[in-house]
């Protein structure tokens, strides 16, 4: 806004104060401020700050403070000093200061955490090293987040060098995009306390370089935790040595099924998160794994994955597989991990499950959802399955078989489905009357799609009479009444001598037949022949 004063008169349970990015002069709103002994989070900015402005609030134990430096003029060494908070977050000025050194010396002194944001276009007319070396030897801060920073590959290099060597432990960089040619940099890996980097979203402006200059950066890194998403990344480096890395995430980039192939040296590595790329033959994927004897967890999701049934080799370590989102059919449960025991196969084209699956007998969570499964599928060959779900396929009703396959399961997902409200679904509903906690998303995810007079109404309270599913109880509610219907018939025509009535009704009806097939006109009959009628209403006066 555009506050230039304010009073200091807030509620004493506030939790979260931001009035950063105003028209303040200097910082002393916080002298009332002092009572907000509830207050985790605050937001600050002014042209001038001074140790005074936040003596009021040494006393808070505060989560994190936001200092916006947009049109900082004036500094006051030790300020941010006196601030209690567990993270520091520092948004700064579009150009340079050199009253930001002390800022910066402060800062990394202040809280274990600490957020830099909006670092560009900055002109330092000084040993770039050095003045980064000495922030970094007195840091405090474990963790680092660096946001919006612009930078050309030589500073960035130096930058990352001397945090390298620093008291951060995580570091995150979010929105990087580095300018100039990149070329091969000596880094020292030795001497650090770095176990995470975090890189999301880079942006190269030269793109005319070697790309093993770049991705041999990354690929040494002696390191726990390596994630590099949404940066366009086309490979990466198999370690030259013994890597200490144990997860690896790579979201968002252009690798291909050539990842880590042959690699040997990834033999600590646990967790592996390859979503979104551009790997294609599931059988390439198993291979990239082979030597990875640590692995337990490997997710590769959202890629444009295929089986062929071509000859697959995971490592045997594996668990866990996310393959949610690709193009597979039934035949991938021929190419899985043999001691896989969580299995997402969410939004492929599978439409069955193989009856004998033998590799996977340790299988105990099966993803089948968003495919196009029409019934729910025997657990009789998996015998360690505990959950299955089947949300979103085209299932009308679980059969009974499948039903009675899977009792030992301890959840069904099986909501959103088309379920066809008849006779079919009483099984399912039964099961879940039996086993509640079974059922999971019951009732709301259970919706009656078909008949349409049925439509919108959940299972729970579909009302389906036994008279209609029931054979055996149908056929004597039919027969008894026909029999006896029948019966009644056949009495009253015999008490109303109908017999006799039809037997008279078909004599006439022969006579008059006789009589027209003659060989006598109609004419010469009615002048030498004339008839009588009687008829009566009884058998009993007919011979009268």
């Amino acid at each position: 806004n555009l506050l230039e004063n304010i009073l200091g008169n807030f509620p004493k349970n506030l939790n979260n104060l931001d009035i950063s990015y105003n028209d303040f002069e200097t910082m002393s709103v916080c002298q009332g401020l002092g009572h907000l002994l509830y207050l985790k989070y605050l937001g600050l900015g002014a042209t001038q700050i001074q140790k005074s402005d936040f003596e009021a609030i040494s006393g808070l134990h505060l989560q994190s403070v936001l200092i916006e430096l947009q049109r900082i003029s004036n500094y006051e060494n030790g300020s941010l000093l006196i601030l209690n908070t567990r993270k520091l977050h520092i948004f700064l000025p579009n150009i340079h200061k050199d009253l930001l050194d002390n800022v910066f010396f402060d800062a990394v002194k202040t809280s274990r955490i600490l957020e830099l944001s909006n670092i560009r276009n900055w002109n330092l007319q000084k040993d770039l090293n050095k003045y980064i070396s000495d922030i970094a030897r007195s840091s405090q801060v474990t963790h680092l987040i660096l946001n919006q920073v612009d930078m050309a590959w030589g500073i960035f290099a130096t930058t990352l060098q001397n945090i390298w060597h620093s008291s951060v432990e995580i570091l995150y960089l979010h929105n990087l995009v580095v300018r100039e040619s990149i070329f091969k940099i000596d880094f020292d890996y030795s001497n650090t306390s770095m176990k995470v980097v975090f890189i999301d979203k880079v942006e190269l402006t030269d793109l005319l370089f070697d790309q093993g200059d770049l991705y041999i950066l990354f690929s040494e890194m002696n390191i726990e935790n390596l994630t590099i998403n949404s940066a366009e990344m086309l490979y990466m480096l198999c370690p030259s040595r013994p890597s200490t890395l144990q997860s690896i995430t790579f979201f968002n980039n252009a690798l291909t099924d050539d990842l880590f192939q042959n690699c040997v040296n990834l033999t600590k590595l646990k967790t592996l998160q390859l979503g979104q790329n551009k790997l294609e033959k599931l059988s390439k994927v198993s291979s990239m794994t082979t030597n990875m004897r640590s692995l337990t967890y490997i997710d590769v999701s959202r890629n444009h994955l295929s089986y062929n049934e071509e000859e697959c080799s995971w490592s045997e370590s594996i668990i866990s597989l996310n393959l949610a989102s690709n193009s597979l059919t039934e035949s991938v449960f021929k190419c899985l991990p043999v001691n896989i025991k969580s299995l997402i196969l969410k939004n492929n084209e599978i439409s069955s499950i193989p009856q004998k699956v033998l590799h996977v007998s340790h299988l105990e969570e099966r993803s089948l959802s968003a495919n196009r499964l029409i019934d729910l599928p025997v657990c009789t060959h998996f015998s360690s399955l505990t959950l299955v779900n089947v949300e979103h396929n085209q299932i009308f009703y679980p059969s009974a078989e499948s039903i009675q396959s899977c009792q030992g399961l301890k959840s069904i997902k099986a909501g959103h489905n088309p379920f066809q409200c008849s006779c079919d679904l009483r099984s399912f509903i039964n099961l879940q009357k039996r086993s509640p906690e079974k059922i999971i998303g019951w009732p709301d995810s259970y919706v009656c799609e078909s008949p349409e007079e049925l439509k919108g109404i959940k299972l729970n309270a579909l009302y389906v009479p036994e008279i209609q599913c029931n054979v055996l109880l149908l056929i004597p509610i039919i027969v008894v009444p026909t029999v006896i219907l029948l019966g009644l018939i056949f009495g009253l025509c015999k008490y109303f001598d109908a017999p006799w009535f039809l037997k008279m009704l078909w004599q006439w009806t022969r006579t008059k037949h006789r009589i027209k097939s003659s060989n006598k006109s109609d004419q010469l009959l009615h002048k030498d022949f004339f008839f009588h009628a009687f008829i009566s209403y009884s058998e009993h006066d007919s011979s009268w």
